[in-house]
């Protein structure tokens, strides 16, 4: 809210506070001073003060000169690859007269397994650039 509004909004406030037959020989004075903002009603004699306002002043802005700053940024590490021998199966079978055989299924192969990565903090260096901030 503005000041010349909240001016309006208090006059009136302090007239209707005022007793009626006071009206006619009062007066409703308001200043406004360094961002404060009183209103006083004079009622004959007695002066009554709605004073106390202040209004918000707003946010000076600072200039940040450009700079390095040392940030910690989160970096992923892929786990290690490895080649593993994978033997060749091998099948008990029966012939048909019900002797056990051993029998190979098929040839030993080489797998490639990939091992789970992880995160890792690093401490990196970054550039800031120059920018007005609110202080």
């Amino acid at each position: 809210m503005n000041a010349p509004t909240l001016s309006v909004l208090l006059a009136s406030l302090a007239l209707a506070l005022a007793p009626s037959e006071a009206r006619a020989g009062g007066g409703v004075s308001i200043s406004y001073r360094g961002g404060g903002l009183s209103v006083q009603a004079s009622l004959g004699r007695s002066v009554r003060s709605y004073g106390g306002y202040r209004a918000s002043r707003p946010a000076r802005r600072v200039w940040v000169p450009g700079h390095h700053e040392l940030v910690q940024r989160r970096h992923w590490i892929p786990g290690p690859t490895r080649q593993v021998w994978v033997p060749a199966p091998r099948q008990v079978v029966y012939d048909a007269c019900g002797r056990p055989r051993t029998v190979l299924v098929s040839g030993g192969h080489w797998e490639t397994v990939t091992d789970p990565g992880h995160f890792e903090v690093r401490h990196v260096q970054v550039w800031r650039r120059g920018a007005w901030r609110f202080g």
